[in-house]
This record gives structure tokens, C-alpha cells and sequence, in this order.
């Protein structure tokens, strides 16, 4: 029936009573019953609660219901990221099964682990019973884009001269970051190029016209000892195949007052190994001045290399000799000059037979075959990283590596108490991992190829292999842990060990942009880019405590370069969000690793063209991050300082406190930005003592996004190795 029209008279009501109308509804509203306090679930879930004790409907759905009011739940993405490590577990160990259990009827195996793979497109994980009956159905695959994927770096020098990075390579990470942020470039390319290129191809001195006497150019007896000692004296990682009582002996021999006669490649090992005694001796460069001590060290580098005859001997000297001159120019960033000496290294180690395994052990000495071991080692070590670094094919190529028999040698290392040649071959599988792994596939599709599109089953691998390393070297990482003379170089296989997760994940950093401005991704997405952040903080954390313990080199390229790479990831991880250049959490993270790398800044060394790069990465994100370098090389206590204690060769003290108290809010007043307070208790310092009335009140998004990476469960984690101290050490071991 149609409504009428009211005529302002009295209406006849309910039960035939008339009377005026109503000022209050029909039905009383009911009151608000859920409670303020709901539980665990129910807030998690955004339903009703009735806060009791048991809630309702945790009790209908027979769940556990707990109140955690004063620690809240993890965030959905958190918590969904925990269910699926979990996941990755049961499907690894259902795949080991598979593997070692032969098949049971009625046990479909296949079918749970398709279940179990969360990477599947919901059509396949969900109904693992149909059966692709099309190319297209049975391509499917689950991706990820690679922001690196074409991105070669060719540039022409001279005529007929080109340099050459690869897409994976170190620049051309550092180029893609800028241009990911570009706006308007301040530095024109070619001149980009250059500045990120010293980091790896710093311009050597020039020889001299006149090469001195090798013999007559030798320092006296007492500095010889002292640069002697300074080689030997922090079991350098990378030094392992140099023979001590070998070189103390020349030593002794050339300075004595008869000066008996060694051989030209004896001669070429000594000088080269005073190049490296001038490079790490801190205290003759606190002494006399990084420039004149750098000056020494490359004229007997030359002198040194001169002296070398690859082509025409080949023995164990020689090739000694030929190791000492590369390491010598990593530790100075020069290492595409180092790659032509790393492929004559590798010719000489086949040549050699260092890298058979059908040697007959009784054909030489216990000694003889330690020194074999560990020169193929370190040969190995450096054709790897070098790879690694420029992104170039390593001159000896896996396939005809024996990697069982490295694997095996490493064990019997350790059983014998070789920890130095154990740690040396567990090293070199461990660069095995990222450098076959990040070459990531090309994935087809029906009707074309995306380069850029990395496959996730290829990233799992990769975990897996990482999985596999580290339970295979779980017992001497806990042996390198209380060898106090050792530590470093347990402390050199967890920066490699951070630097080859973190050469995985960063082609997919770009995904933290997508996050910041709000677009839609999957979880996985997001787990990688986190991933990297979470790798890169922690780096940066555990470098401070090893510089905190003196456990940090001089000169010592890789370490060094791995907190800048951390540094450069949470650089772009405050760039992808706007407005975040005040001291924030990401960004005091950031500030420690680069106080670390300006407390090692020497004049030929990695330190200064890294800050160098820095400094023209933040010229070009002005918009987003600022860092005062110059207050921070002013304010930091650096190795080559005077003031240092001169009876320390190769540490230094903390470099994160700054001097001049008033800096931030000095910045901050001067940048514009207004002081803030922020609670003391809101996040963990990590020895970065920044005034409190320099915090932010608000914490941003880069901060959110940095603690959401933190306390991500990842495959990544290595509590062996991680934030252990000697008492944890000794606990883990009982």
C-alpha cells in the first residue's frame, strides 16, 4: 500500500490508540557488548569479544585464548611470515623423507608437498589432484622481479679500452640504486660512473724509472721484524697460505750481517710481503703518516712484482708470490687490476696439481700437503670473490671443482686440528652458494622470455645449500669460537656469510618502493626485500661488536666492504619512503656503519673511495637521506690517528659516540628539522649514543618497515654465529 502524506493530525497507533507522535523509536538500541579488552584472537581477528575467560567465541571455535594486554600480538604480516618459515621447514623435511624413505602405498607424498608449497598459485597448492592439461597451465610458475636483470655496465675509457661490469656486479647495484630514486641527477653519468668505479679499479702509483736493487732496497733489520710481525700477528684471513717460518727465515737471512743469497722468487715473496706489512701496520702509519708508510708499500710492491716469472717458473714461491701481489691490491681497491693476476694464480694452481684429488697423500709431507691445501684454497677464495665483485666468470668453473673432496678435506682439517685450513675450505663452500645462485634463470612463459623474472624455486635452492653449509661447519664455527687467536677469522666466514645472503636478495630491494607508496604485493614479495634489510642491520650491528672486541682489520677489503653494502641497503630503504632523512631508527643504523667504515679511512685503502661513493649517493638522495660526513670524519677516532694506542697494529677504538655532543640538534636546527622526544626504551642501542632530544615522535614507516625486517623469522638467521659471546659460546657448546 503507498504511504500517505501526513496531515500533522493525531495518528492512530499500535492497538488502536491515538495520540501524538512519537519522539522516541519504537525499539530500544541495544548496548554496545563488545568489551574493550578482547583477547588475542579476537582482536587479531577484528570480531566481538566478551572478554571473559574462555571468550565466546574462541570457545565455539576451539581455539586457545589468551590476554597478552602489555605484549600485543605480532602484526598479521608478521605472523603469517612465522606460519610460513614453519612451512618451509615441514616441506624441506617431507622432501628429505622422500628422498631416504622408500614409497609406501597410500602415502602420497608428492601431494603434501604440494600442499605445503606456498609458492604454488592457489589453483595449483590447493588442488593438487589437477593435472596441467595445457603448456600454459603446467608453466605457470611463481616470480619475482629482479630490478638488476640487463642491467650491464659498458663504458668506453680510451679508444679501443672499454670497462666492463656485469649486471650482478657490485657498480652496477650502486647505479641501479641511483637510478631507481633519480630525479634530477646532480653528477652527470660519466662522471658517476668514475667515482663508484674507484672503488674497484683505484689508479695505481707509477713505478718508478729506476727500480733500486731488490736487495739494496730492503729497510733495516729492526723494521723488517716489525712488518713481519705485523703480517703474522692477526692470523689475516686471507694470509693463511703464506709460510711464517718461510718468510721469518728469509728474514733473518737477508738481514744478517753476511746477507746470504736467496732465489729471485723468495726475493719477489719477501718484498711483496713487506708491501703488505707497510699496508697493516697501523702503528707505523700513526707514526709517520699514512701517505709516506703507503709510498714505501708500493715501491716494494713493484719492486716485488718485477721479480715475478710466471710464464717461466712454476713452483710454490712463485705462486705464493703471485697471491701475496693480489691480495695486496684487493686490500687497496684495485681488484680489476687484481683479476688479471687471479687468472694467472689459477693456471698456476692446475698446473701445479693443486687441484686433484687422485694424489697419492704418502707422496709428500704432513707440511707439504697443508700448504697445497691452503694455496688452492685461497687461489679458490679469490677467483670467487673476485667473480662475486665484478660479476665475471670465475676462472675455475665449478663443474671441474670436486666439491665433495673440499668438503672432505675441510672435515679431516678438523679432526686433525687444522682449523685455519678447515676454515679456508668451508669458505670456499660457502661462496659456492651465492655465486652459482645469483645468476638467477630466465623464466618462459608461453610466447615469450622474462629476464627479469627470477623463479622462487631457484631462491629456495639457494636457502637450502645455506641450510645444508652451515650444519656441515656448525662444530668448527663453535671451535673457531674459543680460539681467542681464531676469532677472526670465525668472524671473516660470518661476513661472508652475510654478504653472499645479501648478494641474493638485493635485486629485489625495489619492492620496498612498491611497499612505501602503498602498492599491492604478494607476501613473498615483501619477504625478500625484508629479508635484505634484516641481513643488512644485523651486519651492521655485529660489525660494531666486532670492532667493540678489536676483531675488525685495517685494510682488510672484504669485511669492510660488506658494511658498506649494508650501509647502501638501508640507504635505499630510507630513500623508498619520503620525508625520512630526520635521525630516525633506520637512519642511526646506517650513520654506525658508516662511522665504522670513517674510523678505517686511509689514504689507499677501501675506506676512502666507500665514503667517496657515499657521499655522492647522498649528494643524489638529497630529497630523502642526509648524512655530515664532515662531521663525522672530525668526530670519529680514527685507526691512523696519532692519539691511538701505538702498541695496537690493526684495531681501533669505537668510532660510534661522537664528539661534540650538540651535533644533532645543531643539524637539526640547521636542516630545518624541529628536535623531537621520543621514549628512550622504544628501540635498542647498539652503542650509537645520539642525544635524546634528537629523536623523532612518531616513529616513520622506514622505522616500521626496519622493525618488521628484525624480528621477521627468515632461513637467514645464523644463531651460531651471530651475537655470540664467549659465555654463550661455551653455554651452546655443553
Amino acid at each position: 500500500m503507498p504511504a500517505t502524506p501526513s496531515t500533522g493530525e493525531p495518528s492512530q497507533g499500535i492497538g488502536g490508540r491515538s495520540g501524538p507522535p512519537r519522539s522516541r523509536p519504537l525499539w530500544k538500541k541495544k548496548p554496545h557488548r563488545r568489551s574493550p579488552h578482547a583477547c588475542d584472537e579476537c582482536r587479531l581477528r577484528k570480531r566481538a569479544c566478551d572478554a571473559t575467560e574462555p571468550c565466546g567465541p574462541c570457545r565455539n571455535a576451539s581455539l586457545n585464548c589468551t590476554y597478552h594486554f602489555r605484549r600485543p600480538v605480532p602484526p598479521p604480516t608478521l605472523r603469517i611470515r612465522n606460519l610460513q618459515h614453519h612451512l618451509r621447514l615441514a616441506r624441506s623435511w617431507l622432501q628429505e623423507v622422500q628422498k631416504n624413505v622408500p614409497e609406501l602405498p597410500g602415502l602420497d607424498i608428492d601431494n603434501c608437498l604440494r600442499i605445503l608449497d606456498f609458492t604454488l598459485p592457489e589453483d595449483q597448492s590447493t588442488s593438487p589432484q589437477q593435472q596441467a592439461t595445457s603448456p600454459s597451465q603446467g608453466s605457470r610458475k611463481a616470480t619475482l622481479s629482479n630490478m638488476l636483470a640487463g642491467c650491464d655496465r659498458l663504458t668506453t675509457v680510451a679508444p679501443g679500452a672499454t670497462w666492463f661490469y656485469g649486471a650482478y656486479s657490485e657498480l652496477s647495484f650502486i647505479l641501479r640504486t641511483l637510478e631507481v630514486f633519480e630525479q634530477d641527477a646532480a653528477v652527470p653519468p660519466d662522471q658517476r660512473f668514475l667515482v663508484v668505479s674507484n672503488l674497484f679499479n683505484h689508479p695505481l702509483p707509477p713505478q718508478e724509472n729506476a727500480i733500486p736493487s731488490p736487495k739494496a732496497s730492503l729497510p733495516s733489520p729492526d723494521i723488517i721484524l716489525g712488518l713481519v710481525n705485523a703480517v703474522f700477528a692477526k692470523n689475516h684471513p686471507m694470509l693463511s697460505f703464506l709460510p711464517e717460518r718461510h718468510v721469518k727465515d728469509m728474514a733473518d737471512a737477508l738481514a744478517g750481517p753476511q746477507g746470504l743469497s736467496v732465489s729471485d722468487q723468495s726475493l719477489s715473496l719477501f718484498h711483496l710481503t713487506l708491501a703488505l706489512g707497510y699496508l697493516f701496520d697501523s702503528s707505523k702509519h700513526r707514526e709517520e703518516g699514512c701517505h709516506d708508510i703507503l709510498q714505501r708499500a708500493t715501491r716494494h710492491f713493484h719492486i716485488g712484482l718485477s721479480m715475478l716469472r710466471p710464464t717461466q717458473a712454476n713452483d710454490v714461491t712463485t705462486l705464493q708470490a703471485v697471491l701475496c701481489a693480489i691480495v695486496f691490491l684487493i686490500s687497496t681497491s684495485r681488484m680489476t687490476s687484481a683479476h688479471s693476476l687471479i687468472g694467472t694464480a689459477c693456471s698456476s694452481a692446475l698446473r701445479l696439481g693443486l687441484h686433484s684429488a687422485g694424489v697419492d697423500p704418502s707422496a709428500s709431507s704432513a707440511e707439504d700437503r697443508q700448504a697445497r691445501t691452503r694455496l688452492f684454497a685461497t687461489v679458490l677464495r679469490l677467483d670467487m670473490f673476485a667473480s662475486l665483485i665484478l660479476d665475471l666468470p670465475p676462472f675455475l668453473h665449478r663443474d671441474t671443482l670436486s666439491l665433495p673432496h673440499i668438503a672432505r678435506l675441510a672435515s679431516e682439517a678438523e679432526v686433525e686440528g687444522d682449523l685455519r685450513t678447515a676454515a679456508a675450505l668451508r669458505l670456499v663452500c660457502l661462496l659456492v652458494i651465492p655465486l652459482s645462485k645469483r645468476m638467477y634463470g630466465t623464466v618462459v612463459s608461453p610466447g615469450h622470455e622474462d629476464s627479469s623474472a627470477v623463479d622462487i624455486k631457484h631462491f629456495e635452492e639457494a636457502q637450502n645449500e645455506f641450510r645444508r653449509w652451515k650444519t656441515d661447519a656448525s662444530s668448527l664455527l663453535t671451535s673457531l669460537g674459543h680460539n681467542k687467536e681464531l676469532k677472526l677469522i670465525k668472524d671473516d666466514l660470518e661476513m661472508t656469510y652475510n654478504l653472499g645472503h645479501i648478494i641474493l636478495c638485493r635485486p629485489f630491494l625495489h619492492y620496498l618502493r612498491v611497499m612505501a607508496d602503498g602498492g599491492s604485493i604478494s607476501v613473498m614479495q615483501s619477504y625478500h626485500a625484508l629479508a635484505c634489510i634484516k641481513l643488512a642491520s644485523s651486519t651492521i650491528v655485529r660489525a660494531h661488536e666486532m670492532l667493540n672486541e678489536g676483531l675488525l682489520l685495517a685494510g682488510f677489503w672484504p669485511s669492510i666492504y660488506t658494511v658498506f653494502l649494508s650501509v647502501m641497503c638501508l640507504i635505499f630503504l630510507i630513500a623508498a619512503h619520503h620525508g625520512t632523512s630526520r635521525p630516525s631508527k633506520a637512519w642511526q643504523r646506517a650513520a654506525v656503519g658508516i662511522r665504522i667504515i670513517t674510523a678505517f679511512k686511509c689514504v689507499d685503502d677501501c675506506s676512502t673511495p666507500c665514503l667517496e661513493v657515499l657521499k655522492m649517493v647522498m649528494n643524489e638522495l638529497s630529497h630523502t637521506v642526509y648524512f655530515d660526513f664532515i662531521e663525522m670524519e672530525t668526530s670519529v677516532i680514527r685507526n691512523c690517528d696519532k692519539s691511538m694506542s701505538s702498541g695496537r697494529t690493526s684495531q681501533v677504538q669505537s668510532p660510534i659516540t661522537p664528539s661534540h655532543p650538540d651535533y644533532q640538534e645543531d643539524r637539526l636546527s640547521i636542516h630545518g628539522h624541529r628536535p623531537l622526544n621520543m621514549r628512550n626504551n622504544a628501540w635498542p642501542n647498539f652503542g650509537l649514543d645520539i642525544p635524546e632530544n634528537s629523536y623523532v615522535d612518531m616513529v616513520s614507516e622506514a622505522d616500521r618497515m626496519l622493525v618488521q625486517a628484525e624480528e621477521m623469522s627468515t632461513e637467514f638467521d645464523f644463531p651460531d654465529m651471530l651475537n655470540l659471546s664467549d659465555t654463550e659460546w661455551d653455554i651452546k657448546s655443553n
